[in-house]
């Protein structure tokens, strides 16, 4: 858990945002209460109910289901490869269709003036 002056600002502000808002009968919508985010955890990396930089700041403390939270983890690590895997593809493709499909590139084949440099990155795309 990682609490401290700015969680506690955060959340008495929303106690109070919930008071205000509530009915004449007391009642209040509890879907405001399921949205509520701290502001000052949404930089925080939290995977299977660890906050990561917590439990490295302080490693010998016991996790209290290590199974769930090493499955949570090796789907988030599996997650960012695919994620990179995908835009590194869609980055090739760009260049790839960049480099082909522009008129001066056309143009120099024509010419047979394709300089060593587009050369190169065209076969850096292909590898």
């Amino acid at each position: 858990i990682i609490w401290n002056s700015s969680t506690r600002a955060e959340l008495l502000k929303f106690v109070d945002q919930q008071r205000a808002a509530q009915g004449p009968d007391g009642s209040y919508d509890i879907k405001d209460s399921h949205d509520f985010v701290y502001e000052a955890l949404s930089k925080e990396l939290f995977i299977g109910n660890v906050y990561l930089r917590v439990y490295n700041d302080q490693p010998d403390f016991e996790i209290s289901e290590p199974e769930a939270f090493c499955v949570a983890l090796v789907d988030f690590i599996s997650w960012l490869l695919h994620n990179q895997c995908v835009e590194e593809a869609n980055h090739n493709v760009e260049e790839t269709t960049s480099f082909t499909e522009t008129p001066e590139h056309l143009n120099e084949v024509v010419d047979g003036s394709v300089n060593e440099h587009q050369i190169l990155n065209n076969s850096s795309i292909m590898s």
